[in-house]
């Protein structure tokens, strides 16, 4: 569809750009002939050298874009951070009939997020904007850090990419850490 996300994110890694990450619901989940771990050799027969390669080819194509990918080995997904054990997520949406079907839980918001103002994600763009009180479907929690969600009072967004929030772990993580310069029981000697 034009205009429409393609629903993954990449990463330059040892000279390759690698698909990191695939969004529920997006175009390439739908199509389901990338996978992650692949490395991006070429879109619309044009090389791509980088992330920023692929996002300009991307937005230049109109209707149709073909990637030439090269599967990476299951013994080596690991170095790329990608985990070679089938994805809770593909098994879910093997058997799912319907969007609301691949809904793993819902969550209510207990704080207001926008990624643009969070310096650690890692895609803004694919970011949940998010307010307290909303109710969050959760569809993908394979990344420990970053989950996939969509708004559930959104019939809309059903029918969309799914798209990032930070998981409780993260949150956690980020209240829990304290910054040097804030630690006064470090600071005050007796």
């Amino acid at each position: 569809m034009e205009g429409e996300r393609l629903g993954l994110t990449v990463q330059q890694k040892d000279g390759c750009v690698v698909v990191t990450r695939i969004l529920a619901g997006g175009i390439a989940e739908q199509a389901a002939v990338i996978d992650l771990g692949d490395i991006v050799l070429e879109v619309n027969n044009i090389p791509i050298n980088s992330a920023e390669d692929l996002m300009a080819i991307v937005s230049m194509s109109e209707k149709s874009i073909h990637f030439l990918v090269k599967k990476t080995p299951e013994d080596e997904l690991k170095k790329y951070g990608i985990p070679n054990t089938p994805s809770l997520r593909r098994k879910i949406n093997e058997k799912a009939l319907f969007a609301d079907q691949k809904v793993l839980t819902h969550m209510k918001a207990l704080y207001d997020y926008d990624p643009y103002e969070d310096n650690l994600n890692p895609c803004p763009d694919a970011g949940l904007h998010f307010q307290y009180g909303d109710i969050l479907a959760i569809v993908n929690q394979d990344d420990p850090n970053w989950w996939q969600a969509r708004l559930a009072e959104d019939t809309n967004a059903a029918y969309g990419p799914a798209k990032l929030i930070p998981s409780i772990e993260l949150e956690e993580k980020r209240k829990a850490f304290v910054k040097p310069e804030a630690d006064y029981a470090a600071k005050v000697c007796i």
